[in-house]
């Protein structure tokens, strides 16, 4: 995995009101997501890029990319040719080390896919949410689950994990594992019933099986709570390993923390970063 560098960011720098969860400032981080285009020449160099609605992001964010972007250097496309306006979605990562600092990073980026041919992409069929559990309804729990598919052939899900589980407030060490759990098993009960085309072209077409990602979020609102460009916080949960994570032979890493709620990515089908998120 890429090493992931914190920036140390001072406190009057964050204009959106930063604040980490419920007190706990040893366990909690808080993340925005973002998102642009980053343009790609014939080497994997990045010749320029932008981000979307730039003008109302806090100052610090757009300093640190500002210092990561020019810097990063993709595998060139087979063919040769650039790639301009790519699609990327980040997630920024910020946690409290003193009073009035942060430590701030770029913590996960999602590439558009370098496939043009909606034929020669696994896409999805069906992906219905899971009900919120009663159990965390009535509790307020709210959370993040990171799930991982294995895909067959026939476009059903054979295998899913829910690879990382982040909830919205601290509680003791028990409180907070069932509360995870409870948001898995919804999510991964909901997964069982996700179905895929299948590529039928491309280089992927005759794979064995197919991975994918999905974050699925649980959230106690009436839907108008602003996401973009929005500190949220949580407490991270721990990042579990996913035995049979390979394509094509490759352990491939996922980008899903960097996608909103609910949008599926193929691992392994966008661009390929050769650098660190960092630009190192």
């Amino acid at each position: 995995m890429r090493n992931r560098a914190w920036a140390v960011m001072l406190l009057l720098l964050f204009s959106s009101g930063l604040a980490l969860a419920r007190g706990d400032t040893d366990h909690a981080e808080a993340s925005m997501q973002l998102t642009g285009t980053v343009d790609i020449d014939a080497s994997g160099a990045v010749t320029g890029y932008s981000i979307d609605h730039r003008r109302g992001i806090d100052t610090a964010v757009i300093h640190l990319i500002n210092r990561a972007v020019p810097n990063w250097r993709f595998e060139p496309l087979p063919s040769g040719a650039a790639a301009p306006a790519t699609p990327v979605q980040l997630l920024i990562v910020a946690k409290q080390i003193s009073a009035n600092q942060y430590a701030m990073r770029i913590q996960s980026a999602h590439f558009g896919n370098s496939v043009a041919n909606p034929s020669a992409q696994l896409m999805p069929v069906s992906l219905k949410p899971p009900p919120y559990p009663p159990q965390a309804l009535r509790e307020l729990i709210e959370g993040k689950v990171y799930v991982v598919l294995r895909i067959d052939r026939t476009g059903h899900v054979s295998d899913a994990m829910a690879e990382q589980v982040n909830v919205g407030r601290m509680g003791s060490a028990p409180a907070m594992e069932r509360a995870r759990k409870l948001l898995a098993d919804a999510t991964l009960l909901a997964a069982k019933t996700w179905t895929f085309r299948p590529p039928t072209t491309g280089a992927s077409a005759g794979d064995p099986y197919w991975l994918g990602a999905i974050p699925v979020a649980f959230e106690l609102t009436d839907g108008t709570r602003a996401n973009y460009a929005q500190w949220h916080d949580y407490i991270p949960g721990p990042k579990l390993p996913i035995p049979w994570r390979s394509v094509r032979g490759k352990d491939e890493q996922s980008d899903s923390e960097a996608l909103a709620a609910g949008a599926f990515s193929t691992i392994g089908s966008g661009r390929h970063l050769l650098t660190s998120l960092e630009g190192e």
